[in-house]
């Protein structure tokens, strides 16, 4: 049968994480029905520290290795990619199918030309089909959710959201991006989805359709969920990524802490980052190109999105809801450090009650060994 690389290219925000950790988490079931989602002997490591999760299996395509040093390791990253590569044609022996996964390489492979071009040339010459699957999410929607994800987790992002949409400008342009992948591919070896539609079913569903499998057999699935900041906690989180010296594990404790008072915090000041003018604005940048892509790469006679820009109301960042939140993002920051310390002192206490044990068992067997010791003494003596 042909064989298949289905390469999930993301993008960020759409449900990429659930896919990639029920793969991750399955692999032996999927295996089992003729699809490998592959380990890879490596782990990749941000220039920060931050590895990446074993689920992103698609890493070795794009991301750069670090030496000891800091400095980028050319060679060892060739050797990492050609590794990898020789695991995936290990596996086209075995299975038709094969899928890999990392949301980065959407906006990677367009801008480091070549990138793609690689894996392309690397289908040709080992004779199996390379797929694209893509997920695209309203653009004011994906920059929003991005940004929030920024500020959440990442202590070098402390742009505004306007900041923001100047560094993602040209990812933006979603038909610009496909029509330099189906310059590669070919538009047949491109697969569209919009977000939204997907979510509505379940982007897991959804996926496994796309790779020809039905999702009705599929073991019970535990969603993983990549929440987001909202209401004033996004605005917190802001400014505590400005105090100086703040490490990425301190800031991940503020991050956790926060998000125990996210979902209040919305429930009180539901609201976001555009105002409805402000999205319809923005919107009209993308509306001439949304419509050559929907007509291309979908063709179902549907705009991509839906032109519905009502929402929440813009948020202030003196709002009357304020005080209110930081006085309970300072209470989940307490309770935190609480219960770490009830788990401390709890470890603690078992720990002695261990040693205590071990004390008396050691008491009970230095007792008879004293007294051989005493009366090998006494005979001495004599």
């Amino acid at each position: 049968m042909a064989k298949t690389l289905y390469l999930h290219i993301g993008t960020y925000k759409t449900g990429t994480t659930s896919v990639q950790e029920y793969f991750f988490s399955h692999t032996d079931f999927f295996a089992e029905h003729g699809i490998a989602y592959p380990i890879p002997p490596y782990r990749y490591v941000q220039k920060n520290g931050t590895k990446k999760p074993w689920s992103r299996n698609a890493c070795f395509i794009s991301w750069p290795v670090w030496d000891e040093e800091g400095n980028r390791d050319l060679a060892l990253e060739n050797q990492q990619f050609h590794d990898c590569m020789d695991q995936l044609h290990d596996l086209f022996r075995t299975y038709d199918t094969v899928v890999l996964s990392d949301e980065a390489l959407c906006k990677r492979m367009y801008e480091i030309k070549g990138t793609l071009e690689r894996v392309a040339q690397d289908s040709k010459e080992n004779d199996y089909t390379l797929k694209l699957i893509i997920y695209l999410r309203r653009q004011d929607q994906f920059i929003e959710s991005r940004w929030n994800q920024a500020i959440k987790v990442t202590l070098e992002h402390r742009m505004t959201i306007e900041d923001y949409i100047d560094y993602y400008s040209d990812y933006l342009d979603y038909y610009e991006l496909l029509d330099y992948y189906a310059s590669v591919v070919g538009d047949e070896n491109i697969i569209v989805r919009r977000y939204t539609d997907a979510a509505r079913t379940g982007i897991l569903q959804d996926f496994l359709q796309i790779i020809g499998m039905d999702p009705s057999g599929i073991p019970e699935e535990n969603p993983v969920t990549n929440t987001g900041l909202y209401g004033n906690t996004v605005r917190l989180k802001t400014l505590i990524n400005q105090v100086q010296s703040l490490t990425n594990a301190e800031q991940k404790f503020f991050g956790r802490s926060l998000l125990l008072c996210s979902d209040v915090s919305k429930q009180y000041y539901p609201c976001s980052e555009f105002s409805e003018e402000e999205r319809r604005e923005f919107m009209s940048r993308y509306e001439g190109k949304n419509a050559l892509l929907a007509d291309r790469f979908i063709g179902d006679g549907v705009p991509l999105f839906s032109d519905d820009y009502s929402g929440p109301p813009k948020r202030e960042d003196m709002n009357p809801e304020l005080i209110n939140d930081v006085v309970r993002s300072a209470a989940a920051a307490d309770l935190l450090l609480y219960r770490e310390n009830l788990e401390l002192s709890q470890r603690v206490r078992k720990l002695e009650k261990q040693v205590a044990s071990l004390e008396r068992r050691m008491d009970h067997i230095r007792h008879p060994l004293n007294a051989v010791a005493s009366k090998i003494k006494r005979q001495i003596s004599r």
